[in-house]
């Protein structure tokens, strides 16, 4: 949780949360900023492999599902 809060604060500040819940991304080149950072990236991608391995619960997965405007599953 020490990565995902942070990251999710910094990426809702590019994004917009429809009434509907789903978001709308506001700042395209500053979600592409953040996302592009080594570090991000690698954090993003050891969830997604250890989601694909079956070694992150879903509870945790739910938790990525929250990061705003874009898919981390994807990665």
């Amino acid at each position: 949780m020490s990565n995902f809060r942070p990251l999710k604060e910094r990426l809702e500040k590019c994004c917009e949360i429809n009434d509907d819940g789903t978001t709308q991304v506001i700042d395209k080149e500053g979600l592409e900023q953040i996302l592009i950072e080594d570090d991000v990236k690698k954090w993003i991608k050891a969830q997604n492999v250890a989601a694909q391995l079956g070694n992150l619960g879903e509870a945790r997965c739910n938790y990525m599902d929250q990061l705003p405007g874009f898919n981390w599953r994807d990665i």
